[in-house]
């Protein structure tokens, strides 16, 4: 896998900026460079003020963020993005806040859609191949963000009214 990844590419190369053990060892020019990649997150009209925000990040003494041993990437950025000027108390990095958002949005593998193609793959058999999307679109739903097990769930008697009653006028549309 490491002789495949693309670690020439400028993207994966300006994201070592997130890193924050390489805050003071970038230029300046690394977040415009790596936001040029990305225009509609911050436009180019911008890249100035971005800079500065970028070296105003730099040079922040290192007791104004958080430890940075043993804290994960996300978490920093977390914090560091909620920063405000101590004066106007207004955000402090606003547009990198832009940038680093959508930077930290960027999956690390496509794992998480195989996942769920493998799970609708289960659902979707040949018995069911004719499925309506919103049902396996619910069905799907279910199955991602229900997290109790199924023996365990006790419907209580408004819920089992509410399917009874559902299923009969269903039987009724269906059967006349």
């Amino acid at each position: 896998m490491v002789a495949k990844f693309p670690f020439d590419d400028p993207v994966v190369s300006g994201l070592s900026l997130l890193s924050p053990h390489q805050r003071g060892d970038l230029p300046p020019t690394a977040i415009t460079d790596l936001a040029r990649r990305f225009p509609n997150l911050v436009p180019e009209k911008d890249f100035e003020q971005l800079e500065e925000e970028f070296q105003d990040y730099q040079t922040t003494p290192a007791s104004d963020f958080p430890k940075v041993e043993g804290v994960r990437t996300d978490k920093f950025w977390g914090v560091v993005l909620q920063m405000q000027h101590r004066i106007t108390q207004q955000p402090r990095f606003p547009l990198m806040k832009k940038l680093v958002s959508g930077m930290l949005t960027i999956p690390n593998s496509n794992a998480d859609c195989e996942r769920v193609f493998s799970v609708v793959k289960k659902i979707q058999t040949d018995m069911r191949s004719n499925l309506d999307n919103s049902t396996l679109n619910a069905l799907l739903t279910a199955k991602l963000n229900v997290t109790d097990k199924c023996y365990a769930f006790h419907p209580s008697k408004e819920q089992l009214r509410l399917a009874k009653q559902a299923c009969v006028s269903y039987n009724r549309d269906v059967h006349g």
